[in-house]
């Protein structure tokens, strides 16, 4: 039942759905976003507060010195006031007015004064919301979902731990390029050949180990326990862990699916999107349905930023995932002085950081022709600099995100995402039938003789060539097979890894495949395929062939159907990763190191004997898999496996299988939609939990899209 909350004339107001979600029905589309701001606040004020804060470095202010250490690492690689500024006056004139409206129903919610408990708790009253606030929000929002790269320090630092390792020594080029190759002609793309729309390939660089030797010579001299606090500056470890706790935006990852009207069970394109943010109470995101003369759009949206992100309209439904391609690297700067590196000046901007309880912090970030200065070693004098393909030009992703609203065509997605530079892949379904992809974003065109996978030095040769043109980043319209899906997989067979060794032959969208096998697609099942990818191990169907007469001979790779089997095969993963490297790499440093650099991947070209340095010293492929999985059986015991759980409120029972989109929706264009968030749109009160049983049964609710 429908409820009337606000209007703000005749012709606009505010209801609330089933579900609390708010559908909004204004006279043009400024009254539409300032009724979101105000519906926005009133369910989620608090998480607004920590978010605004912790894009402006300003959470210590109100929360003490626990905070410090994340503002004063988002302050060191963000924007000042100005520099907010400046991208904001460079939006269209409406969309401007977007931002100012929204934070007016904000402002709006706050001066009724019914402020959520956490403010009195933490001794404080709300500042008014302003532009920059949602400016702020978004970019970050954009920063997190929309890049990728900087992973120069982790490979250098993998590569000094290789070198000092007895068996290694001098083969540690060849250990080193087994775990970071650069493209596995057996990882599945997006993208299949046959509908590959790029007529001229770019070029990227091609290490050979001449190549590499020199490059590496030329850096300077720093061991492993040098380069690791770097490590976890440049990713941000401390803002991310920060985020999280707060509940604020803190990670990325998505699946996506569009089916053609050829390949649908109902002639009509379907689209399935699901992205992964990580689940909090309240959730990550918010939901919306906006309605105003020439828009009507319903969908995901993140508390803070004006409109839809993922949705739908009577014409379009589109998806977004993280894209996973290589836009920033670092270079390794042989500083002067305190304000000059070996060649050029450094521009100091001073930031101001309160502290509740403590002395205000002062802190300098350190801008150069290369970026900002993330990290330095004062013994030897480096610097580590962070240098952005998208630098000061988020906000035109969220230009073409807002494009999506009204688009119709082909054409005008192909318009609308040209204005992207951060990298996402975007997935479009028509109400024609037509389906389409974009890989999107500002990605830099890197120069030949230099080994993308390590810091560049700074001199002129290794700077970029510009970025790879619109026209020959990977897309495809309408593909032969009849669908296209991704799941962060590599764009196209060409486009390599680079600095990132993600994608590979065990990579989990082999799993989303498999699902998508029916002669025809139906939203069921799209349903299906939710469920399969929470359910199921994601590197099975790679290691499925290699099992065979073996414990997990009859297992199909589902933990909900034999959780006995689920457990063995959890634990066959680790057992199989030791037997093959840890005599030879040990540990690299620590168990979550070991995982995450030893790949599923190199697990299995080291079975097959395809990789440089032979793991597998003198045994057969079946010895290594029969160890390993007799460990895998003992290790796992008399256990079954158990699924990890989303959070939910302490009243409410705990819903399993968390590999799932913290957003789902599936729509059937021009006629239906639906979607869920877990656990509901509202930080308090019922609506706050009432998705949960929605999500304990992989369920969904209907959308309101007109």
């Amino acid at each position: 039942m429908l409820a009337s909350l606000i209007a703000l004339t005749l012709q606009s107001n505010l209801v609330r759905g089933e579900f609390g979600v708010p559908i909004i029905r204004a006279a043009n589309v400024a009254d539409a976003m300032e009724l979101q701001g105000y519906a926005t606040a009133q369910d989620r004020l608090w998480q607004m507060e920590m978010s605004r804060r912790g894009a402006r470095s300003k959470l210590a202010e109100v929360l003490g010195s626990a905070s410090l250490t994340a503002d004063i690492e988002q302050a060191k690689q963000f924007y000042t006031e100005a520099e907010l500024r400046a991208q904001f006056v460079r939006l269209p004139v409406a969309m401007q007015g977007w931002f100012k409206a929204y934070a007016k129903g904000v402002n709006r919610f706050v001066q009724e004064g019914q402020l959520p408990s956490e403010y009195a708790a933490n001794g404080f009253q709300p500042a008014p919301w302003t532009e920059l606030d949602s400016v702020a929000v978004t970019i970050k929002l954009l920063q997190i979902f929309g890049r990728g790269g900087a992973g120069e320090l982790r490979n250098l630092a993998l590569y000094k731990f290789l070198e000092a390792q007895p068996k290694i020594k001098d083969r540690a080029p060849d250990v080193f390029g087994d775990f970071a190759w650069q493209n596995d002609a057996n990882s599945v793309p997006t993208c299949p050949a046959e509908d590959d729309l790029v007529k001229v390939k770019p070029t990227f660089p091609q290490p050979s180990p001449e190549i590499t030797k020199a490059h590496l010579a030329a850096l300077p001299p720093l061991g492993v326990f040098e380069l690791l606090p770097g490590v976890r500056v440049v990713s941000l470890d401390e803002s991310k862990r920060r985020s999280q706790i707060l509940k604020t935006p803190f990670k990325s990852g998505s699946y996506c699916v569009v089916v053609g009207k050829k390949k649908s069970a109902t002639g009509g394109a379907l689209l399935l999107s699901g992205p992964q943010m990580g689940f909090t109470v309240p959730s990550i995101i918010h939901e919306v349905s906006l309605h105003a003369p020439g828009l009507d759009v319903a969908g995901m949206a993140v508390p803070g930023v004006p409109g839809v992100m993922v949705g739908a309209t009577p014409n379009a439904a589109w998806g977004l995932t993280t894209g996973v391609a290589d836009t920033e690297d670092i270079y390794l700067l042989n500083l002067k002085d305190k304000d000059h590196w070996s060649e050029g000046p450094i521009r100091n901007v001073a930031f101001n950081i309160p502290v509740k309880g403590g002395e205000p912090k002062v802190i300098e970030r350190r801008d150069t022709d290369y970026g900002q200065i993330v990290f330095e070693v004062g013994a030897k004098k480096v610097g580590f600099a962070r240098k952005r393909a998208y630098e000061g030009r988020e906000l035109q992703s969220y230009e073409a995100v807002a494009g999506l609203w009204t688009v119709q065509d082909r054409k005008g997605f192909e318009k609308s995402t040209a204005r992207a530079t951060m990298n996402f892949n975007c997935f479009i379904a028509l109400k024609n039938g037509d389906i389409g992809w974009r890989y999107l974003g500002e990605v830099p065109s890197r120069p030949s003789g230099f080994d993308p996978r390590f810091p560049l030095p700074p001199v002129r040769k290794a700077e970029w060539d510009g970025m790879i043109p619109f026209d020959q980043m990977p897309h495809a319209w309408n593909p032969k097979r009849g669908y296209l899906a991704n799941w962060n997989n590599k764009p196209a067979a060409w486009w390599p890894n680079l600095d990132t060794p993600a994608w590979g032959e065990a990579f989990r969208n082999r799993l989303l495949l498999t699902h998508l096998e029916e002669k025809k697609l139906s939203p069921d099942s799209l349903q299906k395929a939710v469920v399969g990818m929470a359910t199921m191990a994601e590197t099975y169907p790679a290691f499925a062939t290699l099992l065979k007469g073996t414990v997990l001979d009859k297992w199909n790779g589902s933990y909900r159907d034999d959780p006995r089997m689920g457990q063995i095969f959890a634990k066959f993963i680790p057992a199989l990763r030791e037997e093959l490297f840890l005599g030879v790499t040990g540990n690299l440093g620590s168990p979550d190191n070991f995982a995450l650099v030893a790949q599923a991947d190199v697990m299995l070209r080291a079975l097959r004997g395809e990789t440089r340095y032979d793991y597998l010293q003198g045994r057969k492929s079946g010895e290594v898999i029969a160890t390993a999985l007799d460990r895998a059986v003992v290790a796992a015991g008399d256990a079954i496996f158990t699924p990890a759980t989303l959070p939910v409120p302490a009243s409410i029972k705990p819903v399993p299988w968390r590999n799932r989109g913290t957003y789902i929706q599936i729509v059937e264009v021009g006629k239906s939609g639906m979607n869920v968030v877990t656990p509901g749109v509202a930080s308090s009160g019922v609506h706050s939990s009432d998705q949960a049983d929605l999500a304990r049964t992989f369920g969904f609710k209907p959308m309101v899209i007109k």
